[in-house]
């Protein structure tokens, strides 16, 4: 993620909004589980399976997907309410 990161907006920031959504995403479905490096232990995790870490993905992304969070994270105008996305 944080290659990903750096690939599209040039820097990469831990607290991106992006990236806090996956971390949120993770704390749920880890809950009971003490990591200190939250994405990094989650992916190292030997009970994680690649099929955990793709629906992590699917999980944010869909979350991403809802025009309320894109405008609470200043992702489109807060005085746009016509945007539909997709």
């Amino acid at each position: 993620m944080e290659k990903a990161t750096i690939q599209v907006t040039g820097g990469f920031q831990h607290s991106r909004p992006a990236l806090q959504l996956v971390r949120d995403v993770i704390s749920d479905r880890s809950a009971g589980r003490h990591y200190d490096h939250l994405l990094m232990d989650y992916n190292n995790d030997p009970r994680t399976r690649l099929s955990d870490v793709q629906n992590v993905f699917k999980e944010a992304l869909a979350q991403m997907a809802n025009v309320q969070w894109l405008k609470e994270n200043g992702f489109v105008r807060r005085f746009d309410d016509a945007y539909e996305p997709g």
